[in-house]
Parts: C-alpha cells; sequence; structure tokens
C-alpha cells in the first residue's frame, strides 16, 4: 500500500510474476482488499510532515521517483546517479 501510495501502481506485468502475486494481486494486478488508496507524493510527504522547503522537495521527489522505479531497467546507474544535480548542488 505504501509503494502504491507515493510511487504508483506496480505495473500489472511485474506484480502477476511475483512469488506471491496470487496471495496479493488480483487477475488485473491490484492489490486484493485494496478499495481505495490515496495516492500522495514524496513531496507532498517532505513539505507535510518534514518541513521541506517546497523546491528541494520537489528536487528531492524528482531524484527519489528515479530511483524508486519497479522496473530496474528503467532506473538510473550509480554513476548516473552519482552526477545528478541534486546531489551536486551545495
Amino acid at each position: 500500500y505504501e509503494m502504491y501510495k507515493f510511487i504508483g501502481k506496480i505495473p500489472k506485468y511485474m506484480a502477476l510474476d511475483c512469488e506471491f502475486s496470487y496471495d496479493i494481486f488480483d487477475s488485473k494486478g491490484r492489490i486484493k482488499d485494496l478499495q481505495n488508496c490515496d495516492y500522495s507524493s514524496i513531496k507532498k510527504l517532505l513539505i507535510d510532515e518534514f518541513n521541506f522547503d517546497p523546491i528541494i522537495a520537489l528536487e528531492l521527489d524528482t531524484f527519489l521517483m528515479d530511483i524508486f522505479k519497479y522496473d530496474v531497467k528503467q532506473r538510473p546507474s550509480a554513476k548516473q546517479l552519482q552526477e545528478n544535480k541534486w546531489l551536486n548542488s551545495a
């Protein structure tokens, strides 16, 4: 639920191809017994819960959303992350 809430839905092909997919997901790749999901964002969490500056929260949200992509093939490499402007600004 927390992953759905902040990162978004797990791609159907991944949800249905995991070890416990039958126990966790329905045939459409949705989490069983989860009627409603109050979607949010990392940015909103950083601002509301941790009092981050909105600009910094947006930059960090963008950085983290790249790292948290479900499909590892879509994630940036360590080298790309190391060169990210968020890590190099200061």
